[in-house]
């Protein structure tokens, strides 16, 4: 066999509904305001990092008096065009690691922007956060313990 053809046809379904996202304590939050890129959560803001839509570069902005996986600690752009993976983790890297404002507890995480993310915008941003929920899957592109 060489090729493999199907035909889908799509019948019966029902009226299409606003998309949630339901949190650990069982709230439900409006996905459009809710689920935004990890370089666009703003420092203070607080995070579940599974957004149960299977992709990794995005995460849900929660209420910080309820349970979250993590905290946006910082947020530093990184100038010029896109560097490549390895030039934007290594200035990312540094960003976050000259920070002030780092809590002790828990696990320290920094991510970067995509190379598609970083030409659209002009420049790229080092997202320092912390993550406070043990086992929880931090996002794509992204790496731990700054010191």
């Amino acid at each position: 066999m060489t090729a493999l053809h199907a035909d889908l046809v799509l019948g019966r379904f029902g009226a299409p509904e606003a998309g949630a996202v339901a949190t650990p304590d069982g709230r439900v939050l409006d996905a459009a305001s809710a689920v935004t890129p990890t370089d666009e959560a703003r420092p203070g803001e607080c995070m579940d990092l599974d957004t149960g839509m299977r992709y990794s570069g995005l995460v849900a902005r929660v209420p910080c008096a309820g349970p979250h996986d993590g905290r946006v600690l910082a947020q530093h752009p990184l100038t010029g065009s896109y560097p490549g993976v390895g030039e934007a983790r290594e200035r990312a890297g540094r960003a976050c690691a000259g920070g002030t404002d780092r809590p002790r507890s828990g696990s320290h995480w920094y991510t970067w922007s995509s190379q598609g993310s970083w030409t659209a915008r002009g420049e790229g941003r080092a997202t320092c956060y912390l993550v406070s929920t043990a086992g929880a899957t931090p996002p794509a592109r992204t790496a731990s313990a700054w010191s």
